[in-house]
């Protein structure tokens, strides 16, 4: 867990010890991505800073633990699990599970020009027009942006961030959005 507090206090590590499990220091990640945004909007009446998580939670217990207490813009996190995006309400970080990644055009294209950072970890979820993909690399968490999506959310991701990170154009064949539908 030391891992994560490090992670958590002093910014983003390029590699970590095997003995953190990989989504502990993609929980860590995300805590990190979110301090390193500059947000073009606060959601009105907004109480809390809110992470929902969208699918099956690869997370589990370890997010809540790595974040409890912890606020972000002056507001308390909460995180919340989400089975579709009609619970999405307030979320400033939307993570998009594996679970999803059949519906990922759709799901970016209901977010498209909200101001919400989407981040994901199934393969070329950047390219495909989500903000953040998380990757492993030699058995370290490593992480791509695409900054063309990044601009259409209203976000703009901080030098130190970038330096880490493995810029990436958006593939424009799978980014268009898929039409609306209210199952969601």
């Amino acid at each position: 867990m030391a891992l994560a507090v490090a992670l958590l206090c002093s910014g983003l590590a390029a590699a970590e010890p095997p003995s953190y499990s990989e989504y502990q220091v993609k929980g860590a990640f995300l805590y990190n991505f979110a301090k390193l945004v500059d947000w073009k909007s606060v959601p009105p009446d907004s109480e809390e800073f809110v992470i929902a998580i969208l699918g099956e939670d690869p997370f589990g217990e370890a997010l809540d633990r790595t974040l409890g207490g912890r606020e972000l813009a002056g507001y308390p996190i909460r995180v919340r699990r989400i089975n579709s995006l009609a619970e999405l309400r307030d979320a400033r970080v939307l993570f998009v599970s594996r679970s999803e990644s059949d519906k990922i055009a759709r799901v970016l294209g209901r977010l498209d020009g909200r101001c919400v950072l989407t981040v994901g970890d199934s393969p070329e979820f950047a390219r495909s027009g989500g903000v953040i993909e998380l990757f492993m690399r030699n058995q370290s968490v490593r992480f791509r942006v695409n900054m063309s999506a990044a601009a259409r959310a209203g976000l703009k991701l901080r030098p130190n961030l970038l330096r880490l990170a493995e810029i990436v154009e958006e593939d424009s064949s799978r980014a268009a959005p898929e039409p609306e539908s209210t199952d969601d």
